[in-house]
């Protein structure tokens, strides 16, 4: 009898290669005058969205469709095959996609592992940190990252150290409208040059904390100024 069951590894493999197939429409190649190419991912059908931190002090580029956050208006781009937001979990398989030269690249790992909400060096809250066991390269940076099942878990980041991370899909949403309208996303800010102490042993229990903040100094015209 011909043995008619299908070797796993291969149906992986195939299953693999329809998804990025599928997918391929979301990777955008983002083109700077004077600098080298870099990923983004086709959120709408007129913006697309990549990694702030390789796109520093950057007005205008010239994004190719089909092949931190900062937003891009895009004229005349195709609308997005709608996908929805996945849920990260460590040991699951994820695909990182990014613009290549010819075409667009990709990338095969697992989550490494989910965090609670964390801030970049910037200031910005992220809702989860996702971090990716693969490599990528400093042009991948900015691509969307997807599930085994097809679902969008966010696009990609380079943390310290060059570790892959997720700027989730929740995160994106939550700027987009803030960056398209004013092109930043405000933060609040006091003024106040803050060090952290020691609570001296005797107020501890007043104040039902060990450790405080100390001003050690005041921005001119800051808010806290006219306080």
């Amino acid at each position: 009898m011909t043995d008619n069951v299908r070797d796993p590894l291969e149906a992986l493999s195939d299953a693999l290669v329809e998804r990025v197939r599928r997918a391929q429409p979301l990777v955008a190649r983002i083109e700077v005058e004077g600098r080298s190419m870099r990923s983004g991912t086709l959120w709408r059908k007129d913006v697309v969205v990549a990694a702030e931190q390789a796109f520093a002090r950057v007005e205008e580029a010239k994004v190719v469709p089909g092949t931190n956050v900062i937003a891009f208006r895009l004229d005349g781009a195709p609308e997005p095959a709608p996908l929805a937001a996945g849920e990260p979990h460590p040991g699951a398989l994820a695909l990182a996609f990014g613009a290549d030269a010819a075409s667009v690249s990709v990338r095969l790992g697992v989550i490494h592992s989910v965090g609670p909400a964390w801030h970049s060096r910037a200031g910005g809250r992220i809702d989860r940190r996702i971090v990716l066991d693969m490599t990528m390269g400093g042009r991948e940076e900015g691509g969307a990252v997807l599930d085994a099942g097809g679902n969008l878990l966010g696009i990609s980041t380079l943390g310290p150290r060059r570790r892959v991370l997720v700027i989730p899909t929740t995160t994106v949403e939550g700027v987009l409208e803030p960056l398209l309208s004013t092109g930043r996303v405000e933060r609040g800010w006091l003024g106040l040059a803050l060090q952290p102490v020691l609570v001296p042993e005797a107020m501890q229990a007043e104040a039902d904390k060990s450790r405080g903040l100390m001003i050690m100094g005041v921005a001119k015209d800051g808010p806290a100024a006219s306080r």
